[in-house]
């Protein structure tokens, strides 16, 4: 029942609280770092579930140009039946209220029960290199010859770009399609900053807080040497 929801249950601190302090409107970015979350079986499905509810009456009532960015969606949707139909909503909606989806995967065969609205619902699609594709793991997705050349790293005229991604298009009279260089290299030890996952987050909060405006030369230095 609802007993590990509430009255010091094991759950009782993520809902029994004396208010929600979910505040989607306190920033112009809103993150939320799920990796704990969807270690819990019996928790992730319903955070999640009620995060994208938060969000989509959040721009349901304001509507407002916006972004949302789903990272890892093939585990999200594994952890939660109900990110599969909230996800599916939002996707075929969401351009109504001045906004736009991103669903990032670690390869097309992950989409799995969401395949057919992501593949009839995406406007742009980014590929990565993988050079074990097969045709099978991009059915669907009405990929050219060139395209696979790309993404199984077999075009010798593109094998000079190390960080490449394949940007597709479509338009009302086809498509169109570029390869972009996405090699940061040159950032040096600022493409820290572009690290995800809880140990960086929580390193950038604790840096942020302890030294304000000076905390990414201070979070930088952790990077390098992380502390004890």
């Amino acid at each position: 029942g609802l007993r590990a929801w509430v009255d010091g249950g094991n759950y009782s601190g993520w809902f029994d609280g004396e208010r929600d302090s979910l505040d989607l409107g306190e920033g112009r970015w809103v993150t939320f770092d799920m990796q704990r979350v969807i270690e819990h079986e019996r928790l992730a499905a319903p955070v999640v579930s009620y995060v994208l509810h938060r969000i989509r009456t959040e721009v349901w009532r304001h509507p407002t140009p916006h972004v949302i960015f789903i990272d890892e969606a093939a585990t999200l949707a594994e952890s939660s039946p109900q990110f599969v139909r909230l996800a599916r909503y939002l996707l075929r909606n969401i351009r109504k209220k001045m906004g736009v989806v991103w669903l990032a995967y670690q390869d097309p065969g992950g989409m799995g029960a969401m395949g057919e609205v992501v593949r009839n619902s995406t406007a742009t699609m980014f590929l990565w290199r993988d050079p074990a594709a097969t045709d099978a793991d991009y059915e669907g997705l009405n990929l050219t010859d060139a395209d696979m050349r790309f993404i199984r790293d077999r075009d010798e005229g593109l094998r000079h770009l190390r960080r490449a991604v394949l940007a597709i298009r479509k338009m009302e009279t086809g498509r169109e399609s570029v390869v972009i260089d996405a090699d940061l290299s040159r950032l040096g030890e600022k493409l820290q900053l572009f690290r995800s996952g809880t140990d960086a987050a929580e390193a950038f909060v604790r840096n942020e807080r302890e030294y304000g405006p000076k905390c990414v030369e201070h979070y930088l230095r952790d990077m390098r040497s992380p502390p004890d």
